[in-house]
């Protein structure tokens, strides 16, 4: 049980540096060819997409959704919109509470740092 796991993680590394050496020269070529060409655009962050779990894919999809964004802004953010989905690990109602706590934290420290009115008046009154 434990070798066929191994076997199977080990098949899934492999397949993720494929992916990198398969792409890779796609993204550099439409990158420096600055390519307009949507569908084959579109086709590259399709593919990129199933194998964005490894780091290397990611840095690649990025490069290419930020040339898209110039062509297609609507169609770039979908794509974002699905990475989101598809890989990011973290549920939506935990990121808004980290947000919020955030936040909170934030504005805590602000109005800790800043003077009250009656410190602010006192100090007006000493510079004269």
């Amino acid at each position: 049980m434990n070798e066929s796991i191994a076997r199977l993680a080990a098949s899934i590394v492999d397949l993720h540096k494929r992916a990198v050496r398969e792409y890779t020269p796609i993204v550099t070529a439409i990158l420096r060819s600055r390519s307009r060409d949507t569908w084959n655009i579109e086709h590259t962050l399709d593919g990129l997409l199933d194998f964005c779990g490894h780091a290397p894919v990611v840095r690649l999809f990025r490069e290419l959704c930020r040339h898209y964004y110039l062509i297609n802004p609507v169609a770039t953010a979908g794509y974002v919109h699905a990475y989101r989905e598809m890989w990011d690990s973290e549920p939506r109602s935990l990121k808004s509470k980290r947000n919020a706590r955030a936040k909170a934290s934030h504005r805590n420290r602000s109005k800790a740092a800043a003077p009250k009115p009656a410190v602010r008046a006192k100090q007006r009154q000493r510079g004269k």
